[in-house]
């Protein structure tokens, strides 16, 4: 019976912990990384959105956006041919090309290509598409009249990007590994000259409007611009992280980048040479084409194995978030983040320009002062809409009395008669009265959250060792 008790016993024991075990790991605190809003944050009416997408593991074509897993495919590079106007997407997992019917947005066939290809252009001169293959450092040549692989090309070392000069017909190719672009006759098939720019440089587009070649460096999160006619790099732009494919629209004369790291594409005014909108897409995405029979923009999504397609911008009615803010000195600067945007002031507002969604905000604390909403959501529903932030000087009134030594004061005064044999004496008190700012102190301290969870998991460890106790003195 005793040892009968002792199992019933040692069971209890092991159940206590087993709860306290999870206790703890309920109520503790848990950060979640999600995926950010979908929706864009633009200034300018010719971004557009994501229409449709279409999945190449299972060619089906859904409407909107995908974000989903890594299925194996890797769509990388992508490119319009306009001799039979079919869409070509190297495949950089499979070490092929997927051929894409834009009429129906559905995979029609699949070429074999050299070991991980990823960027692909098209030569209007020969009709050909020219493959640059990663893992084998070449570029390999297909004929689309009958989906084969005619030649190869050595080039440098990790070829990315490739794009067709109509001005001196010559392919230009990014080397990521040697931070330059390879420049190829095609006549021959051989490099007659490299070009030396940006760390890793990656995808790269011709802008007819200018003549010039604008090529993606990746770990510089930058773009050259290159002139092909002295082979010199002219001028650099910042635009998102880790930026990769990049192609010209020739409808509103923009450029189009890719930007992998942040899951978005930026759009490139090259007039002025900045980013006037970002689009977000799908995970990871790589390289980006112009398809001038629909006006749509194709997107490959690396590690979503889908393509988002961007329609056209007259589809998209963007409006104003307006934050006021009052309280500040005039001329204080002062921030807000709305989505992933972030935009500084030195007068009381700041305009977002946005299409309709849901968007998270954040003002950005100033030292010294409360904000009055300091985050929260914004629903935008066909109306502008008006944010007022309120800030709040921080001021404390304090009273300190000491005597002698204090700031309230006594002084003591004694007068002596001689004709009167009596002691007069007067006390006056003073009281110092001060407001002042307060300037906040920076502590490194457990939140009340997670103080709370501890005195929780104190209380119940506690009364596991009670448990525990009272179970030896029952057993003897």
């Amino acid at each position: 019976m005793v040892l009968k008790g002792y199992k019933v016993e040692k069971k209890f024991v092991i159940n206590l912990i087993l709860s306290l075990a999870l206790l703890v790991s309920v109520i503790t605190p848990v950060t979640l990384v999600g995926h950010g809003e979908t929706n864009a944050t633009s200034n300018n009416s010719s971004a557009g959105y994501v229409k449709c997408t279409l999945l190449l593991f299972n060619n089906t074509l859904i409407k909107g956006n995908y974000c989903g897993p890594d299925l194996g495919i890797d769509p990388a590079g992508i490119v319009y041919d306009q001799s039979n106007g079919y869409l070509y997407v190297t495949d950089y997992c499979s070490s092929s090309v997927s051929v894409i019917d834009p009429t129906n947005n559905s995979v029609i066939s699949t070429i074999k290509v050299g070991y991980r290809p990823y960027g692909i252009a098209y030569d209007p001169n020969n009709g050909y598409l020219y493959v640059t293959n990663f893992g084998s450092d070449s570029v390999s040549v297909i004929n689309p009249t009958n989906n084969s692989v005619i030649t190869s090309i050595g080039v440098g070392s990790g070829p990315k990007g490739i794009t067709y000069d109509p001005n001196n017909g010559y392919l230009y190719v990014t080397d990521c590994g040697s931070d330059s672009v390879s420049v190829i006759n095609p006549t021959n098939n051989s490099v007659i000259t490299t070009i030396g720019v940006g760390c890793f440089p990656y995808g790269i587009a011709y802008d007819p409007s200018n003549g010039y070649l604008y090529v993606t460096n990746w770990l510089s999160g930058s773009v050259s611009v290159i002139n092909p006619t002295n082979n010199s790099v002219i001028s650099t732009i910042k635009v998102g992280s880790g930026p990769k494919g990049i192609t010209y629209d020739p409808n509103n004369g923009y450029l189009y980048v890719a930007n992998v790291d942040s899951g978005s594409v930026s759009v490139i005014d090259p007039t002025n040479n900045s980013v006037i909108t970002t689009i977000p897409v799908g995970y990871n995405p790589h390289e980006i084409a112009y398809d001038p029979n629909n006006g749509y923009l194709y997107v490959t999504d690396c590690s979503s194995g889908s393509i988002s397609i961007i329609a056209a911008s007259s589809q998209v009615v963007y409006y104003s978030v307006t934050f006021v803010e009052s309280g500040l000195p005039q001329g204080t600067p002062w921030s807000v983040t709305l989505g992933s945007v972030t935009k500084t002031s030195t007068t009381n507002t700041i305009v977002f320009e946005v299409p309709n969604g849901v968007y998270t905000y954040t003002v950005t604390p100033i030292e010294g002062y409360t904000i009055s909403t300091s985050s929260g959501k914004v629903t935008v529903d066909n109306l502008n809409v008006v944010i007022n932030i309120t800030f709040t000087q921080i001021t404390t009134t304090t009273t300190t009395s000491t005597t002698t030594t204090s700031s309230t004061t006594t002084q003591t005064s004694t007068t002596t008669t001689s004709v009167q044999p009596t002691t007069s004496t007067t006390t006056s008190t003073t009281t110092t009265t001060s407001t002042t700012p307060i300037t906040p102190i920076t502590t490194i301290s457990p939140s009340s959250t997670l103080l709370t969870t501890y005195i929780i998991i104190g209380v119940v460890i506690v009364a596991a060792v009670v448990a525990v106790v009272i179970i030896l003195f029952r057993k003897r």
